[in-house]
């Protein structure tokens, strides 16, 4: 990854650019992202990261659609609910009297994990972010963010996918390079990240334009 990798602002060939922290809005609340470069998981993991908080911050006209994340989370508290109460009972009243309650409680428990897996085997191979928009007409469009990253390489294809409220769909494609977004002390790059981001979503949106006025 050292060939290549883009230099901080502060040194010489940049001194007059923002720092990435700056560019990327961070601050107290958000530091700098450091990883080990050498470390491919937690590179992939930390630039999808920056990635979908770009398409957040330059995308504002979409919201987030966590509906499944949700749901999955609600099954997972249920789970660990019948967990609870089948630990606490088997504690308090000796075997076997609590047999049927704890017993009850272990199988609620695999089937709500069971379902919850279901789902997470269910979902698009890649997909990042899932967001939705509201027209002024009512009408609501759809897009999805592909991330694909795979280890031990640095090659990242991002796609994008618009789905109109009339079924129509928009599909742009953009290829990154994992040594082109971490800077040389492990800092992810993310002004270089969120410039790309408004590049691609910039293109993308006027061809949207253009499909929703046809």
């Amino acid at each position: 990854w050292l060939p290549g990798m883009p230099r901080k602002a502060g040194d010489k060939k940049q001194a007059e650019q923002p720092t990435a922290a700056a560019a990327a809005g961070a601050g107290p609340d958000h530091p700098p992202i450091k990883i080990n470069k050498w470390n491919s998981v937690a590179a992939r993991n930390n630039i999808a990261d920056c990635v979908r908080a770009a398409f957040n911050t330059h995308a504002p006209e979409f919201h987030e659609d966590t509906q499944q994340t949700d749901v999955k989370l609600g099954l997972q508290v249920v789970a660990c609910a019948f967990a609870t109460v089948a630990l606490v009972y088997g504690y308090f009243v000796e075997h076997p009297q609590s047999r049927l309650v704890v017993g009850i409680c272990a199988a609620a428990y695999f089937v709500f994990t069971g379902i919850h897996q279901l789902l997470v085997f269910r979902e698009e191979s890649n997909l990042l972010l899932a967001c939705t928009r509201t027209r002024q007409d009512g009408q609501k469009d759809a897009m999805k963010v592909y991330f694909d990253m795979h280890r031990f390489e640095y090659e990242i294809n991002l796609k994008l996918l618009f789905t109109l409220a009339d079924g129509r769909k928009l599909e742009g494609k953009q290829r990154l390079y994992a040594n082109d977004l971490v800077y040389e002390d492990g800092e992810v790059a993310a002004d270089v990240i969120a410039t790309k981001i408004k590049v691609c979503r910039k293109i993308l949106s006027a061809s949207l334009s253009l499909c929703i006025s046809l």
